[in-house]
């Protein structure tokens, strides 16, 4: 066993056992008067190909082969075979390699593989084959374990979830709170950032110590146990056996809005205006900003510009512009069409379209589940379960809107009781959500010279070049709204 050897080490979750590989191999080496002059590794990287699945990638694997082919009767060394290959294109490309160098394999605990000779080679495919059933069977047994454990409402395991304790189940009192209220903040209108912001200054970190991200807290806020919910395999398998720490309305809400495609927001520091990145250009449908200009003999003025090229397609005054979107909200929300319906009281049409909704969404999941089932006891294949759960996914995100739909009715409440009031108390983020839920604006160019009247020194605003459309209202539905 004497010469020079390459040392591959992998570990497929963590670095936990690296070292220990190193130590053992290492020594097997040099008792064997060999020495190791290089060494690849692969943390986090499994080796095992699901049956049908992409061949996994392992950038050490790959380095280490390349550098066998360029230098022929360097050894191999490993703890054992099943760190080198659990499936089989890795294990041929193995063999094609070290038969064709000359390359001894040499493991402490599977012994030493001459792939020049077919005894080798063969016992190289079978220790390989081997590991690649141990991991199959292992994940087998898992995953009916689990399917079990979600069947029963039971933690499926991992690392703590932010607001709960290591257990999974009990509510850790501090998190839960300030996760409940998140949850309403982002139903009335209040950003991801700001939420981080407020978190982090009150040292209120993530379930691994580190400070909070807007996509991080996303993340946390779309999961179903926040609302006491199990989920297994991408689907809803019913009530778990902790308590949420908000309800499933309010939940969905919260989902719907965060995966709402119009939902922009500033790819830089916090908004600071009201219609930045909400309304649009009219010439090209790009987003417009807030930024300042010059006018001859004047002071500059802050306006919104519509953020194509250096000049834009089109120039309104901030000021003018802002006054006149938040009159229409004004004005809209304080028809008794619109009023009426928002301030229902509890029990109305709205609950009983909840109701229905839930019962709609329940049967889905259960037909979900029963295909799951079908699948574990073989009765129907990979692809037909997955072709049957991509319409009933689609079905169930359908639904699943709705009822976010509903819930983020509420941020629309205090506006109906008292529209300029509400209006004047809210924060700038709840304003700006206000808006994405109300309506799209788009600006039109502005007719050339000004109106009719004008005197010198007065300020002049073209409303008809502002298109405003309310959402789910139709045209015919707005005749005689005054939009001033």
């Amino acid at each position: 066993m004497a010469g020079d050897f390459v040392l591959y080490l992998r570990k497929s979750k963590g670095r936990t056992g690296i070292s220990r590989q190193r130590t053992i191999t290492t020594a097997h080496v040099e008792q064997g008067a060999g020495r190791v002059v290089a060494e690849f590794a692969d943390t986090d990287r499994t080796a095992f190909q699901k049956t049908g699945g992409a061949r996994p990638v392992r950038d050490g694997f790959t380095a280490m082969l390349a550098t066998l082919q360029a230098n022929p009767g360097l050894g191999v060394a490993a703890w054992h075979a099943d760190r080198l290959t659990r499936n089989s294109e890795d294990t041929e490309d193995l063999i094609r390699v070290c038969a064709a160098g000359a390359h001894l394999v040499e493991t402490p605990r599977g012994g030493s593989y001459d792939l020049s000779t077919a005894t080798g080679r063969k016992r190289l495919r079978s220790d390989a084959l081997d590991a690649q059933y141990e991991v199959d069977h292992n994940t087998e047994r898992i995953v009916a374990m689990k399917a079990e454990h979600a069947a029963a409402g039971r933690w499926l395991g991992g690392r703590r979830p932010f607001g709960y304790e290591p257990d999974g189940v009990t509510l850790r009192p501090a998190e839960a709170g300030a996760l409940g209220a998140a949850h309403h903040a982002v139903l009335a209108g209040v950003s991801l950032a700001s939420v981080c912001r407020d978190w982090n200054a009150a040292g209120i970190l993530t379930a691994t110590g580190k400070r909070w991200r807007s996509r991080e807290l996303a993340r946390v806020l779309k999961r179903p146990r926040n609302a006491g919910l199990l989920e297994h395999l991408g689907v809803i398998a019913g009530p778990a056996r902790w308590p949420g720490v908000v309800d499933e309305t309010t939940w969905r809400g919260v989902v719907a809005i965060l995966g709402d495609p119009d939902r922009k927001v500033t790819p830089g520091p916090a908004n600071r205006h009201l219609l930045s990145w909400i309304a649009r250009c009219g010439v090209c449908g790009g987003p417009v900003i807030c930024t300042s200009a010059n006018a001859a003999g004047k002071e500059r003025r802050a306006v919104y510009r519509c953020r194509e090229g250096t000049r834009g397609h089109l120039v309104r005054d901030k000021e003018l512009l802002e006054a006149f979107v938040t009159a229409t909200v004004i004005a809209f929300m304080s028809r008794p069409d619109v009023r009426d319906p928002v301030l229902a009281p509890p029990g109305d049409g709205r609950a009983r379209q909840l109701a229905g909704l839930y019962g709609e969404k329940a049967a889905i999941e259960a037909q979900m589940l029963a295909r799951d089932r079908l699948h574990r006891r073989r009765v129907i294949t990979d692809r037909m379960l997955e072709e049957g759960l991509a319409e009933l996914r689609a079905e169930l995100g359908a639904i699943e809107q709705r009822i976010g739909a509903l819930a983020r009715a509420d941020i629309l409440a205090p506006l109906a009781e008292d529209p300029a009031g509400a209006w004047e108390r809210m924060t700038l983020d709840q304003r700006r959500a206000v808006l994405r839920r109300l309506m799209t604006i788009t600006l039109r160019p502005a007719a050339r010279g000004r109106p009719a009247g004008w005197r010198p020194g007065q300020p002049y605003f073209d409303a008809e070049s502002v298109d405003i459309r309310f959402r789910d209202r139709a045209p015919a539905e707005l005749a005689g709204f005054s939009w001033s």
